[in-house]
C-alpha cells in the first residue's frame, strides 16, 4: 500500500480547542499531549485498523475521544486507558455498554487483565516519548492481534526498516519478528493541537501466524549486543558481550554468514538462525 500524506482541518482544530477550554484543560507536556484535530485523518486511522467486529479494541490515550467516537461508530467494544484524570473523567461520562474507561498508566498495568485474556486490537494516537516502551509491552502480549498507531515519523521508519538501513535496529527486529508492518500514511504537524515540531505517521502491524524467529533470551541478548555496537562486526560485538569469539565465528560460518558481517546486515530470520545454531540459552550465560 502506498504511503499517503494526510491533511489538517482547521475547523476540527477549533472544536478541540473549545473542548479543552470548556474543561479549563491545558495540554500537559509531561504526558506528551498533542491532540489529533483532523477528523478525516482519524477516519483513515479507524479504516486502516480493519476492525474485526466482536474483537475488543484497546485504545491508549484517548484524550478527548476523537478516535473513540469513530471506533464506537464502527461497532467496536472499546477499553480506553487514559492517564489524565480530568480527560478520563470526561470520557467516562459517556461510557456505556461498549465503552469502558480506565484512568491509569498503561505501562503499569497488566494488559491481559484489561482485556480479560481475549484477543484484541489496539488503536491509538500514542504519546511520542512513550512509543517504544508501549510497543515493547504490546508485542509481548499474545492476545494483541493488530495495532494501528500514530507515532513519530522517525519511529515508523525504524519499525519498517530493513537490514543495511541506518534506521534498522533493536526495535525493528523485535517488532518484525512477530508482526507484518505497513506505514499507512504520514501526517503533518498541523493535524494536531498543540502543533508538534515533528511529522507523524500511522503504522499498522498484524501478528504473523508463525514468528520469523524464536524470541528466546538468547535471541534478545544477541540482537541487543549486535546493535549496541553497530560499528563493530558481529563477532567482535558478541565477544564483547561475553560470548566466546571462536564459537561465534564457528556459528557464523555454519549460518553461512561472512566472518566480518555486522549485525545491522542480518535479517530477522538470520538472527534466528544464528541463535538456533548456537544452542540453548544457558550456553551464553
Amino acid at each position: 500500500m502506498a504511503v499517503k500524506e494526510g491533511g489538517a482541518g482547521r475547523a476540527d482544530a477549533n472544536v478541540v480547542r473549545r473542548g479543552l477550554d470548556r474543561l479549563n484543560h491545558r495540554p500537559r507536556r509531561q504526558w506528551g499531549q498533542n491532540f489529533l484535530t483532523d477528523l478525516n485523518i482519524a477516519g483513515k486511522i479507524v479504516a486502516a485498523a480493519q476492525l474485526d467486529r466482536g474483537r475488543p479494541v484497546l485504545e491508549i490515550g484517548p484524550g478527548l475521544g476523537v478516535l473513540t467516537d469513530l471506533l464506537l461508530a464502527g461497532g467496536a467494544d472499546v477499553t480506553a486507558v487514559e492517564i489524565d484524570r480530568q480527560l478520563a473523567g470526561r470520557l467516562a461520562g459517556r461510557a456505556g455498554r461498549r465503552l469502558r474507561v480506565i484512568n491509569a498508566d498503561i505501562l503499569k498495568m497488566d494488559i491481559a487483565d484489561i482485556t480479560g485474556g481475549e484477543c484484541f486490537q489496539v488503536v491509538a494516537n500514542l504519546p511520542y516519548y512513550l512509543t517504544t516502551p508501549i510497543l515493547f509491552k504490546l508485542i509481548e502480549q499474545p492476545g494483541c492481534q493488530t495495532f494501528t498507531l500514530m507515532v513519530q515519523r522517525e519511529v515508523a521508519e525504524r519499525l519498517v526498516a530493513g537490514p543495511g538501513i541506518k534506521a534498522y535496529g533493536v526495535l525493528s527486529v523485535a517488532v518484525q519478528r512477530q508482526f507484518g508492518l505497513e506505514v499507512v500514511m504520514t501526517v503533518p504537524p498541523g493535524a494536531f493541537y498543540p502543533r508538534p515540531t515533528v511529522w507523524s505517521a500511522v503504522v499498522r502491524g498484524e501478528r504473523l501466524s508463525v514468528p520469523r524467529a524464536v524470541g528466546t533470551k538468547l535471541f534478545r541478548q544477541v540482537v541487543r549486543a549486535a546493535f549496541g555496537q553497530r560499528r563493530k562486526t558481529m563477532a567482535n560485538a558478541l565477544a564483547a558481550a561475553g560470548m566466546g569469539r571462536e564459537r561465534v565465528a564457528a556459528v557464523l560460518a555454519a549460518a553461512g554468514l561472512p566472518p566480518d558481517v555486522r549485525g545491522e546486515r542480518l535479517t530477522v530470520e538470520q538472527f534466528g538462525d544464528f541463535c538456533r545454531l548456537w544452542g540453548k540459552d544457558e550456553d551464553c550465560e
